[in-house]
């Protein structure tokens, strides 16, 4: 991308009324990056020289220049020990967001962004959302929602089988509605199978490397502390598979394909909800939690209401 083809699209984005160009023609050159800190210009960046509280980002113009700097934008005029291009402009920030935007091709186009809004509920389904989509790389979680109290009761048991056996986060995410319900249920009949087994302290499998990632699944054999052969270093950080805390791109991206695989391993166990009324439509309508109750009510009265439409229409 040039600068000329960069200024010409940063035009449609925001007004770039009154701004002026002196010091030659450099629209044909090709830009290389897109900067405000004059520490990190390259040969063929445009820097843009930000004023801030205290300092003005068109004082470090000399160093952007010498570091090979292609154009300097700001807000104030071109000083006279700058020959680079300087373009003058209202407002650099703003035009700063624009040309980074357009030098790596919009990347935020590709983001998906969800809007809550509407009558009450507004947190709760915001809360919903971060819960499941924050971190979905690097932690990849459960997340369950009971939609009565008696669920409160059997789903954290549920969640303690899910977090051992898949090696995950699970998250039990309950609303006001059910924190603050009254509820009769039947007794539960205590089962054994609700509580954590006794741990296997039998000796660590000789050549089985501890919380070594299994390649299909993602999953890790869990050895016990004190378990004789299983000892392993306890990070949070990412981690190689001998437990090496590693910042490189390759580690990283192995843990994130490991844990997102625990996930689809646990999603092939699970049964499909039940659509409520038609199979087929223009709307749906996704409820969770308590809001089960008031959703089925409202889907079907909204298709006993359309059965009573069609028979009018064809009576």
């Amino acid at each position: 991308m040039t600068l000329g083809e960069l200024l010409d699209r940063v035009a449609a984005i925001v007004p770039l009324d009154g701004a002026t160009v002196v010091g030659g023609d450099a629209r044909s050159r090709a830009v290389t990056a897109v900067a405000y800190d004059s520490r990190t210009v390259r040969p063929g960046a445009v820097f843009f020289a930000l004023r801030g509280h205290h300092l003005d980002g068109a004082s470090y113009a000399r160093q952007a220049a010498d570091r090979g700097a292609l154009a300097i934008v700001a807000e104030s005029a071109r000083p006279a020990d700058v020959e680079v291009p300087w373009v003058t402009v209202a407002n650099a920030r703003l035009v700063l967001a624009a040309a980074a935007s357009t030098f790596f091709d919009h990347p935020s186009h590709d983001l998906l962004v969800a809007g809550v809004t509407g009558t009450n509920g507004k947190t709760t389904c915001a809360y919903l959302l971060a819960s499941i989509f924050g971190q979905p790389g690097d932690t990849p979680k459960v997340v369950l929602a009971p939609s009565t109290i008696e669920e409160c009761f059997h789903m954290v048991v549920l969640a303690r089988r899910l977090a051992e056996e898949f090696r995950t986060p699970v998250m039990v995410l309950t609303d006001a509605n059910l924190a603050t319900g009254v509820s009769a249920f039947p007794r539960p009949k205590i089962d054994a199978a609700w509580l954590a087994p006794e741990p296997d302290r039998s000796a660590w499998p000789e050549g089985v490397a501890p919380y070594d990632w299994d390649a299909e699944t993602g999953l890790s054999a869990r050895p016990i502390p004190g378990q004789r052969g299983g000892e392993y270093v306890v990070t949070g950080l990412a981690h190689t598979r001998k437990a090496k805390v590693a910042y490189d791109p390759e580690s990283n991206q192995e843990g994130c394909d490991m844990r997102s695989r625990k996930l689809a391993a646990l999603g092939r166990t699970l049964v499909p909800p039940v659509p409520h009324g038609a199979a087929s439509g223009d709307l749906l309508a996704v409820g969770w939690g308590s809001t089960e109750g008031a959703a089925s009510a409202c889907t079907a009265c909204r298709v006993r209401r359309c059965a009573r439409m069609r028979a009018r229409a064809t009576g």
